[in-house]
């Protein structure tokens, strides 16, 4: 048995945009499978960081947040 489908336009396409918390959950599958994964508790951070990043100083704070321990994850979110 084959089946078989066609997908004009793939979810997360400009006309079938993704609700935030289809993103937030992408996001965090995403993290939960990457080569370093990060717990789910540092994954929210994470996330808060990326939509606010308008507000850092420094956006290098997110490759370090992305591969940090969970110690140093707390440090840079206090900061």
């Amino acid at each position: 048995r084959t089946l078989d489908a066609r997908v004009q336009a793939p979810l997360g396409h400009p006309s079938r945009p993704m609700s935030d918390e289809q993103l937030m959950r992408k996001f965090a599958d995403c993290c939960r499978h990457a080569a370093s994964p990060l717990p789910a508790s540092d994954v929210e951070r994470l996330a808060d960081t990326i939509r606010n990043t308008e507000r850092l100083d420094d956006v290098s704070v997110l490759a370090t947040m992305a591969h940090a321990s969970p110690a140093s994850l707390s440090a840079v979110a206090a900061a």
